[in-house]
């Protein structure tokens, strides 16, 4: 994964990596709607503390130094 400059680009660089789109990433999260994804990697919106605790719970192998830095 490349230098990605916003938390949005970071987490859709992250989905993409393991094959997964917005819509997937919802599901795994146990969310109903994407639309909560779809903004985190449009850069439409910013997570916050729950989310990314949501995000390291579904996939323990995301580095939250990575995500949040």
């Amino acid at each position: 994964m490349s230098q990605e400059t916003q938390v949005g680009d970071r987490i859709k660089a992250f989905l993409e990596a393991h094959g997964l789109n917005a819509y997937q990433a919802s599901q795994k999260l146990g969310h109903e709607k994407p639309s909560k994804v779809y903004k985190l990697v449009n850069n439409d919106a910013k997570p916050g503390y729950d989310t990314i605790v949501e995000l390291l719970t579904a996939w323990p192998d995301l580095s939250p130094e990575w995500l949040i830095l």
